[in-house]
């Protein structure tokens, strides 16, 4: 069986990458909001974020 001493620094770590890529990915959704408006944001987000849940 697996100790958290030696699976919690990788759980860790991998929840932190996670977050990061939340980030990521809201700055991306808001510097196209910004250059061209929140339509084509939500328009190019809502699509991708539906195919995601389907294929998972």
């Amino acid at each position: 069986m697996l100790e958290w001493s030696t699976a919690g620094p990788a759980v860790g770590a991998a929840f932190l990458a996670s977050i990061v890529e939340v980030v990521e990915a809201f700055t991306i959704v808001l510097v196209v909001a910004t250059l061209r408006g929140w339509k084509p944001a939500v328009l190019g987000t809502v699509p991708r974020c539906s195919s995601w849940r389907q294929s998972s």
